[in-house]
């Protein structure tokens, strides 16, 4: 008897196993519940990458890193994103403050400011 029941159970399992990865749809349902996309990229990062270029610009350094500090609005149609960006010097590293300001409508830069 006992052989009997493992055997349906381990039957069993395989059966729903089966059952539920071939049918058309489950997969697919799955991956789009628990799938991110892995070239998506956060509303802030055509910024971050500005501030980056700007910043080595102008103090003739490598950015080490950098951090997102958050975006506020300035105005009905302005608002600023703000950077902390780590350079690498000959001899220590140090942060630099980026502000970022833009426009909403066309997004247009009106200015970056730099704070050591």
């Amino acid at each position: 008897m006992r052989y009997f029941i493992r055997t349906l159970t381990i039957a069993t399992c395989i059966g729903l196993t089966v059952l539920t990865t071939s049918h058309p749809f489950a997969n697919e349902a799955f991956a789009a519940q628990h799938t991110v996309n892995k070239y998506a990229q956060p509303e802030y990062a055509k910024w971050g990458q500005i501030a980056v270029k700007r910043t080595m610009e102008k103090y003739k350094l490598p950015v080490v890193d950098y951090k997102y500090l958050g975006r506020t609005a300035t105005a009905p149609n302005i608002f600023q994103e703000k950077f902390k960006l780590w350079l690498k010097s000959a001899t220590q590293p140090f942060t630099v403050l980026v502000t970022i300001t833009v426009q909403a409508e066309p997004e247009t830069i009106v200015s970056i400011t730099f704070e050591p």
